[in-house]
């Protein structure tokens, strides 16, 4: 008798992840193929920078489990690529010849080299643009509190500077002195009121109308307790300058006053986790850029 003649062992397969992309705040166009070059996609990857929305183009190399972010000029082969635009960010919702456009530049390409190619429904895609830039324009907050002299007088801007840097804040170079997180990112800044603004020379004596801190309510983690640190930074320089802490219609910011910001805060912050959008995540810095 002929013994039985074993079944090859099954080979291994790549557990390949999904591809990047975020259905909240991208619209997706993808390209199959047997392996295309890189740089296929290079005129097309500087062309469409001019949409005026943010992109993100991932592939999936050939024999690859990982995604990673295209580079046209590197000798890489691609069986899977993913292009997204993000739908709104602070300049509004993207355009359905926004979208119309992208779609066409990248048809012409598969088309010439022979690619598969998916683009997402425009309709769709411009109803959740509209309903994300409606949410941005209703949390996007800039909260500004400023330190004045009292009366006619001005501040010391030499005391203030010395108070920013004793604080950690960095010195950017627009003039404007940032705290920043462990990302680098902004927790809250310090601008000048007076057109010149703060320089790495200070003058000894030097005197301005005002200096004005900034919130950017969105783009901050942990906001409520950024802001409270913002205000006691803020009395902290009022204190050393002999100046008055006040909001934007320079009235003396009291108890009851910060107490209410800190409210409409809460406010804000409850909705943006409920969007899934939680204040100072990766997904609300792009949106708030």
């Amino acid at each position: 008798l002929t013994p039985p003649v074993s079944a090859a062992p099954p080979r291994p397969t790549l557990a390949v992840p999904p591809a990047p992309y975020d259905e909240l705040i991208e619209y997706r166009v993808r390209i199959g193929s047997d392996g295309v070059q890189a740089s296929v996609f290079a005129d097309v990857f500087n062309q469409a920078r001019s949409l005026g929305k943010p992109m993100r183009w991932t592939g999936l190399p050939v024999g690859a489990a990982e995604w990673e972010d295209i580079q046209p000029w590197r000798d890489v082969r691609y069986q899977q690529v993913v292009v997204t635009l993000q739908l709104a960010d602070r300049n509004g919702a993207v355009l359905e010849e926004q979208i119309k456009a992208l779609c066409d530049m990248l048809q012409a390409v598969a088309q010439s080299n022979g690619l598969r190619i998916a683009c997402d429904d425009t309709a769709d895609a411009l109803t959740r643009a509209q309903a994300i830039d409606r949410f941005c324009v209703d949390v996007d907050v800039l909260i500004g509190l400023n330190v004045v002299a009292h009366g006619e007088g001005a501040v010391n801007l030499t005391r203030i500077v010395r108070e920013a840097e004793s604080s950690g804040m960095v010195l950017g170079a627009d003039g404007v002195f940032q705290l920043l997180d462990s990302r680098s990112e902004p927790l809250y800044a310090l601008c000048n009121h007076d057109a010149e603004p703060f320089s790495a020379e200070v003058i000894e004596g030097q005197t301005s109308q005002g200096v004005t801190l900034q919130f950017d309510v969105p783009r901050v983690p942990d906001g409520i307790k950024v802001f409270d640190g913002m205000v006691a930074f803020g009395r902290k320089l009022a204190n050393e300058v002999g100046g008055i802490l006040v909001d934007d219609n320079l009235r003396p910011l009291t108890d009851t006053g910060i107490e209410k910001i800190r409210t409409q805060l809460m406010h804000i912050y409850e909705r943006m986790e409920a969007r899934g959008v939680p204040s100072g995540s990766r997904r609300a810095l792009r949106l708030f850029s």
